[in-house]
Parts: structure tokens; sequence; C-alpha cells
């Protein structure tokens, strides 16, 4: 099993490589908090119905109860629901990292589940261009390798367009990592304030 995770986040890789040249609009964003820093960047694909989106990020977090840093690549299906202006998108992140708590220094690898979805808010509310988003990622056991066991991630937040290709992002993350370790097991969580920019070309 932790081959065929490890074979399918290469896989993922590719795919978001191979489609580098090929993308129609691109997101990068850079996003800090009291002791966190993420960057990451997305190619989305317009499709038939519907549209791609690929990409990559990274956190690296160092606070009082220890440190991690975490890389993930990510794919994703979406298209417009329900209501005009709300995408909905569903895809897997492979993720790769590692995390130290005082003596214990474990190696992280999983592929989730990913859930997603954005909503762009009517003029009439704001008159600024303003997104909002949630993102849930989801490991179970048997998609784990390494030393972790179990993964849990929501992310939620706004994009408020001071111009028209670049906002101010304000984002929430909380996360909930179990890790498989001797003589016993462990977990951590963490909730991360973060505030940055995202720019789209």
């Amino acid at each position: 099993m932790k081959k065929l995770c490890f074979l399918l986040i290469v896989f993922l890789s590719t795919i978001i490589y191979s489609n580098i040249s090929f993308a129609r609009d691109y997101e990068a964003f850079l996003n800090a908090g009291a002791s966190t820093i993420q960057a990451g960047v997305d190619m989305k694909n317009n499709l038939e119905q519907g549209y791609m989106r690929t990409g990559l990020s990274g956190i690296y977090t160092n606070d009082d109860d220890g440190d991690y840093r975490i890389l993930d690549v990510h794919l994703t299906l979406g298209n417009e629901i329900l209501i005009q202006g709300l995408d909905g998108e569903l895809g897997i992140k492979g993720l790769i990292g590692s995390i130290d708590r005082g003596q214990r220094d474990s190696d992280l690898g999983s592929l989730a589940f990913m859930v997603r979805g954005t909503y762009q808010l009517p003029n009439k509310i704001i008159p600024v261009t303003t997104k909002v988003f949630s993102e849930i990622s989801l490991t179970p056991g048997p998609m784990a390798f390494m030393d972790m066991d179990q993964y849990f991630e929501i992310k939620m937040g706004a994009d408020i367009y001071i111009v028209e290709n670049a906002a101010l992002e304000f984002s929430y993350q909380h996360y909930d990592m179990k890790i498989e370790d001797d003589p016993r097991d462990w977990s951590k969580e963490d909730n991360i304030v973060t505030i940055g920019i995202k720019l789209k070309f």
C-alpha cells in the first residue's frame, strides 16, 4: 500500500508538470502567520465540462509545540454547482513531510480525499470582488504511510481582490495528524491564522 501511495503521488506530480505549458489560468499565493509561512501555485485548465485544477503548495510551522513541514500536490475536477458563482471541486491530494516534537522526529506521507468550494459574493453585497472558500482533506488509515496514521485538514478564508489580478487572502486552517510511534502513538493538532497575497495571471 505504501508503494501504491508513493506511485500515485509521483503520478500527480507528473500530471501537474505536464499541464504547466497548457494551463490557461495560474494562481500563486504567499501567506504568513505568527509562526507559519505557506506558499503555492495552482494551474487551472478549462475542459468541455468544468475544469481541472492541479497544483502544489508547502507549509512550514515552528511553534512552542514543535515544528512541521508539509509539501502537497493536488488534482481536482470542478464545475459551477447549484447557484451562480458557486464552484465545487473533488479530487485527491498527496502529502509528504516531517514533524518534530521534542525528541520525536516523524516522517509524514499520505493520500487524501479533497473537497473544495468557492463562492464569489455578489457585488450588491460587497462592491469589491470577494471570494470565500473552504476546503477539507481527509486521509483514512489505509491511505497513510511512513509514520502517519491519519490526517485531517480544514481550511477556510476569503480572497479580497484589491485589483483585478491580485487579492489579499485571509485564511484559517486546522490540522489534526495522528502519528504512529514507539513506545506509543501521539497526535499533533494545530490552528493557524494567516494573511497574504494571491496573484492571478
